[in-house]
């Protein structure tokens, strides 16, 4: 056995004083800040999530301007093409990842622009967050 300090009646260090202490009313705090904690980590996750779908229904928007205007900008192509073109590329990419799509067909001068707009899918009830894209592209022409 150790010789211990004069005074000391036992072996044991004493506590430092930058030793935390606990109260005895500390027992049940863990849950208490769990309580507290978890919603704002579930709120957190269904956030990231919600601009996670935002991201992709821009991309779909994107594609489908991108896609409408190749369609309507080729040689004898109407408007018609380019939103049948960008309504299709909407359908078969993600029929659920845009809500309420528009599809807009204008020509001005030798070019022809098609705009995309809706909605991403609402993961936070009250937190509709919009898309939309326009592709605008020179009309062909064949001059011989």
């Amino acid at each position: 056995m150790t010789p211990s300090a004069p005074g000391l009646d036992s072996g044991l260090d004493p506590p430092s004083p930058l030793a935390p202490r606990r109260c005895r009313g500390d027992s049940g705090s863990a849950s208490t800040e769990l309580v507290i904690v978890m919603p704002l980590l579930l709120l957190l996750v269904l956030a990231s999530v919600h601009v996670g779908l935002w991201f992709h229904a821009r991309h779909l928007v994107n594609a489908a301007a991108q896609e409408g205007a190749r369609a309507a900008r080729a040689s004898g192509a109407t408007d018609s093409d380019g939103y049948d073109r960008a309504q299709q590329i909407l359908g078969d990419l993600g029929s659920n990842s845009v809500t309420s799509p528009a599809i807009v067909v204008t020509r001005s001068g030798g070019s022809v622009t098609v705009s995309v707009t809706g909605h991403a899918p609402p993961v936070i009830p009250g937190l509709a967050m919009s898309v939309s894209a326009s592709s605008t592209s020179p009309i062909e022409e064949f001059k011989p």
